[in-house]
C-alpha cells in the first residue's frame, strides 16, 4: 500500500513528538514538580484540610515524587488556642488522598506516611525554648472516619529508638491543653528542667547500640483521660554516664484508667542489681513502690553530688543490700510520704574512716526519722543504737566502744575553734589582716549576724556567697528555683534577710548565684532565668532600703575553648544593678580528676581578666585556689606578677581550705607558699 508522502512526514513527526513527551517531557514535569513543586493554591487548600479547629497546619512546598507519591515538605503545626504557639515541625511528609472526596471537589487526607522525616517539637512557648528532636521517623498513620490508626511509629529520640502503634478515637475532637501559667508551679511542665533531661540523655551513651522503647496506645482523644499504653517496655544494653555504668535495664508497665503500673524495673552493673516495682493512681492520688539492691550507690552518688566532697569520698569494697517500701499519698498536692526498709554494707570508707558491718532498720514519715538496729564498726569498737531526727529534735540511743581518735577523719579539725579564733588564727599565719572573709549559705539559712559581727570587729567585710538552692528541698523543686525567686516566692525569705543585713550597719558584699555559667550547681546555665532572679531580689532589697548591700557578679573562668562573649557576658545581669564584677577560678593540679592539669595562674585568669575589664566594674577574684606542691611557690610569683601588670584587680580572695576529696589548697600547708603571700601582703 503506497502512502501519500504528506500524511506519511505528518505521521513520522507525530510519532517523534510521542516519544519526546514520554521520555522527555514525563520525566521532565516529574521532577519539576518534584523538585520546584506544585503549584495553583494546591498546598494552601491541602493544608486547610489538615487544619482544624485546634490546630493550624501549614506547607512550605508540595512536590510530586514518582515513587512516594504527593509529597509535603516543610510543614508547620500551630496551635490556634495559645496564640499560634508552635507544636511541631516535620521535614517531610507523604500523603495519599481520598479520590471519592477528589472527585466531589473536597479534599481529605487518607494517610499520612513519613519516610526517614525528622520532627522537632518545642518543650516551652518561646522561640528559644529547648527542642525534643526525633530523628530517623518512620510512621504510617491512617485515618479512616472517626478514627486515626498509627500503624507503625519509629524514630530515634536522644539515642533511644521509639517504636509506637496504636488506636485513636475522635482526632477531630482533640484540644491542645494550654501551657499552665507561670506561676502554676507545675515544675513537671519547666521547660528548663525539661532541657536538663534531654542534656543529661544525650551525655549518656550506649556501646551495645541504642535502648528500644516500645509501646502500644489506644484513647478516646475526645476523653484525654481514656489514654491506655498497654505492655510498655524499655530495654537496654551497656549505658555509660560520667563515672558510672549499667551493664543492662530493662522496664516493664502499663497505663490504664489513670493508673500506671510497673511490675519490674531492673538495673545491673559489674558487681549487682537493682529491681524495683511500682503501682501509681492518679485519681486516687498514691504511689507505692518497692526497692531491693545490691548495686554500689557510690559512683552514682558522686555523679549527682558532684561538688559534695563527702560524696566524692564515699566507697564500698563490697556493694550494700538495701530494701525498702515507699508509699505517698496526695502525690499531686502535698505529698506525704512514707519509706520503711533495711540497709546493710559489708564494708565502706568515708572521708578516709573505713567502717564494717555496718546496717539498720528503717523508717521516715513527713521528715522525721526513726532508726533501729544501728551498727558499725571501726578498728577494734562498735557501736550499736538507736536514733529519732524530727524538726527540732534529735534522739540517740547509743553503746559504743570506738575510740573517739578512730573518728577524727570524719572531721574538719578547725570545726570547734569557732569562726573568731579561726579568722585570729589565719591573721597569725599570714602576718596581715585579710580585708575580707568568704562566707558560703544557702537561699534559706539565717542572715549570718555573728559571722558579719566579728568581720566588722576586726575592721574587715563580710563577702557572702548565695547559693540559689536549698537543702530543705528536692532535686526538682531546686532546678525551679530561679523561677521561684522572679515570681516573687521567696520575697518573704529575702525580706528577713535584707533588715538583717541592714541592721547589721556594715556594708555587706552578696554573690548572688555565684558561677551561674556553670553546669554544677542547679542554678548554672540558665540565662534568661537568672537574669529574671537577679533583677526581682534587687529590686527588692532597693525598695528594703538595703543600700549597704553590694551586689557582685562572679561567675566562673572561661574554659574548655569558651570565651567571655560567649560563656559571661549572656548572664550579666546589667550595669545598674551590678557593683562589681568577681571571678571564680582554680588550678586543681594534675591529680583531682581526668579533667584538670596543672595550669599556670595566667592559663587560669589571664583570657577572664582581662575579658571582663570592658564591663567599666571593679573587679576581684572572688576565688582562687592552687593546690600545695613545689610548683606552687612559682605559681604564686605568676600571680604577683600579673597583678602588678594589671592593677585592676581591687580584691582577692583566697579559698584557704581543704575540703575532703578536694586538693589541699591551704597556703599554709607549705612554708614556701606562705612565705611568699606573707611578703606579698607585707609591702
Amino acid at each position: 500500500m503506497k502512502v501519500h508522502p504528506v500524511i506519511h512526514f505528518l505521521w513520522k513527526n507525530a510519532m517523534r513528538l510521542v516519544l519526546v513527551a514520554v521520555f522527555v517531557g514525563i520525566p521532565a514535569a516529574t521532577l519539576y514538580l518534584r523538585e520546584v513543586g506544585i503549584g495553583f493554591g494546591a498546598k494552601e487548600a491541602l493544608a486547610g484540610a489538615l487544619s482544624n479547629h485546634a490546630i493550624e497546619v501549614s506547607i512550605g512546598r508540595l512536590a510530586l515524587d514518582p515513587f512516594s507519591g504527593l509529597l509535603a515538605r516543610d510543614i508547620a503545626i500551630h496551635d490556634r488556642d495559645q496564640g499560634g504557639h508552635l507544636i511541631a515541625k516535620i521535614n517531610n511528609v507523604a500523603l495519599s488522598l481520598n479520590l471519592s472526596e477528589l472527585t466531589r471537589g473536597r479534599i481529605a487526607v487518607d494517610k499520612l506516611s513519613l519516610q526517614n522525616a525528622g520532627v522537632s517539637i518545642p518543650v516551652g512557648n518561646l522561640e528559644s525554648s529547648p527542642r525534643l528532636d526525633v530523628q530517623g521517623v518512620y510512621a504510617d498513620v491512617s485515618l479512616l472516619g472517626d478514627q486515626l490508626r498509627l500503624s507503625r511509629f519509629e524514630g530515634l529520640v536522644e539515642g533511644i529508638r521509639v517504636e509506637l502503634s496504636g488506636l485513636f478515637l475522635n482526632p477531630s475532637s482533640v484540644k491542645i491543653k494550654p501551657q499552665p501559667a507561670a506561676d502554676s508551679g507545675n515544675a513537671a511542665l519547666n521547660p528548663e528542667l525539661i532541657e536538663k533531661v534531654l542534656a543529661e540523655l544525650a551525655a549518656l551513651k550506649f556501646p551495645d547500640g541504642p535502648p528500644t522503647l516500645h509501646a502500644s496506645l489506644e484513647a478516646d482523644l475526645e476523653k484525654m483521660d481514656s489514654l491506655r499504653v498497654e505492655n510498655f517496655t524499655l530495654r537496654s544494653g551497656k549505658i555509660v554516664g560520667k563515672g558510672w555504668q549499667f551493664e543492662a535495664a530493662e522496664v516493664h508497665g502499663q497505663y490504664s484508667d489513670g493508673n500506671l503500673r510497673v511490675p519490674r524495673v531492673f538495673l545491673r552493673d559489674e558487681q549487682g542489681t537493682f529491681e524495683a516495682s511500682l503501682d501509681w493512681s492518679r485519681r486516687e492520688g498514691t504511689l507505692d513502690g518497692t526497692v531491693i539492691s545490691t548495686l554500689d550507690p557510690a559512683p552514682i552518688l558522686r555523679a549527682l553530688a558532684e561538688k559534695n566532697e563527702a560524696a566524692r569520698t564515699l566507697a564500698f569494697s563490697k556493694p550494700p543490700h538495701v530494701e525498702a517500701h515507699v508509699v505517698v499519698e496526695n502525690v499531686s498536692a502535698k505529698p506525704e510520704v512514707r519509706v520503711t526498709g533495711m540497709a546493710f554494707a559489708p564494708a565502706l570508707a568515708f572521708k578516709d574512716t573505713k567502717f564494717r558491718d555496718v546496717g539498720c532498720h528503717f523508717a521516715w514519715k513527713d521528715g522525721v526519722l526513726y532508726a533501729r538496729d544501728v551498727k558499725f564498726s571501726v578498728g577494734r569498737g562498735n557501736f550499736s543504737g538507736e536514733l529519732w531526727v524530727a524538726p527540732g529534735d534529735f534522739r540517740l540511743n547509743a553503746r559504743n566502744t570506738i575510740a573517739p581518735s578512730s573518728l577524727l577523719g570524719l572531721f574538719d579539725p578547725n570545726m570547734y575553734l569557732g569562726y573568731e579564733s579561726c579568722v585570729d588564727s589565719l591573721t597569725r599565719a599570714f602576718g596581715a589582716r585579710p580585708g575580707y572573709f568568704l562566707w558560703f549559705q544557702s537561699i534559706d539559712d539565717a542572715f549570718p549576724t555573728e559571722v558579719v559581727a566579728a568581720s566588722s570587729a576586726r575592721s574587715a567585710l563580710t563577702v557572702i556567697s548565695l547559693a540559689l538552692s536549698s537543702a530543705a528541698a528536692d532535686s526538682i523543686r531546686n532546678d525551679t528555683l530561679l523561677r521561684e525567686i522572679s515570681l516573687g516566692r521567696w520575697d518573704s525569705t529575702f525580706t528577713v534577710f535584707a533588715n538583717a543585713a541592714i541592721r547589721s550597719g556594715a556594708v555587706i558584699y552578696l554573690r548572688f548565684g555565684y558561677e551561674m555559667n556553670g553546669n554544677w550547681f542547679p542554678w548554672g546555665q540558665k540565662k534568661t532565668a537568672f537574669i529574671a532572679a537577679w533583677n526581682h531580689a534587687h529590686a527588692l532589697f532597693a525598695r528594703l532600703g538595703a543600700t549597704n548591700v553590694r551586689w557582685i557578679f562572679a561567675p566562673g573562668i572561661v574554659w574548655d575553648g569558651l570565651t567571655v562573649a560567649n560563656d559571661i557576658i549572656p548572664y550579666y545581669p546589667g550595669d545598674s544593678v551590678v557593683d562589681a564584677v568577681g571571678l571564680d577560678g582554680y588550678n586543681y593540679g594534675d591529680n583531682y580528676d581526668q579533667w584538670h592539669h596543672w595550669q599556670s595562674f595566667r592559663g587560669v585568669f589571664g583570657t577572664s581578666l582581662l575579658g571582663i575589664k570592658d564591663l567599666g566594674k571593679p573587679i576581684w577574684i572572688t576565688e582562687i585556689g592552687c593546690p600545695t606542691d613545689q610548683r606552687r611557690p612559682a605559681w604564686l610569683d605568676d600571680m604577683f606578677a600579673f597583678m602588678d601588670e594589671n592593677p585592676c584587680v581591687e580584691a582577692l580572695l583566697w579559698f584557704n581550705a581543704h575540703k575532703s576529696g578536694e586538693p589541699d589548697f591551704r597556703l599554709q600547708s607549705d612554708t614556701g607558699s606562705l612565705g611568699k603571700m606573707r611578703t606579698w601582703l607585707g609591702r
